[in-house]
C-alpha cells in the first residue's frame, strides 16, 4: 500500500502518535556551528544552509533520517547518502530506502520515496 507523506510539527505530535508518512524537520540535529550530525555528503553539498535535515516515518514505523549517510562511517567513509530532490513533503529519494531492522528482517522496510509517496515494501512485507 502506498502512503502519502505529510509535514507535521514534531513538537505537537508526540512520538507514539506519529504515523507512517509523517515527515518533519529535525532542527535538533543541527548544532550552533551549522554542523549536522550524521549528514551525508549529498546533504552537505545540496541542502546545508537551505533547509534542516528531514525525518520520515516509514511504513514499518521506523524513523528514517532522509539526509543521513548509508550505514556506518567505517563501511562508508565518504558518507554517501541519498540524492534528494523536490520540496518537502513531496520529495524524491534515490536510490531506494533499505531500512533493515537489526533484530528481525521481517520488521525492515525496502521501498521508494517518490514525489512524497512511500511505496509498498518491495519485499512484500505487510505492516
Amino acid at each position: 500500500m502506498e502512503i502519502q507523506c505529510r509535514m507535521i510539527n514534531p513538537n505537537k505530535v508526540i512520538i507514539k502518535d506519529r504515523k507512517p508518512g509523517d515527515m518533519f524537520y529535525a532542527d535538533w540535529l543541527v548544532d550552533k556551528n551549522n554542523d549536522v550530525r550524521m549528514s551525508s555528503k549529498q546533504y552537505n553539498r545540496d541542502w546545508l544552509g537551505k533547509r534542516e535535515p528531514l525525518v520520515v516515518i516509514l511504513p514499518n514505523g521506523q524513523s528514517f533520517m532522509v539526509d543521513s549517510y548509508y550505514r556506518s562511517v567505517e563501511t562508508n567513509p565518504e558518507k554517501e547518502g541519498w540524492t534528494v530532490t523536490g520540496k518537502a513533503p513531496n520529495i524524491t529519494l534515490s536510490p531506494s530506502i533499505n531500512a533493515e531492522s537489526p533484530s528481525n528482517h521481517k520488521l525492515g522496510y525496502h521501498g521508494w520515496l517518490r514525489d512524497g509517496i512511500l511505496s509498498a515494501d518491495l519485499e512484500g512485507r505487510k505492516y
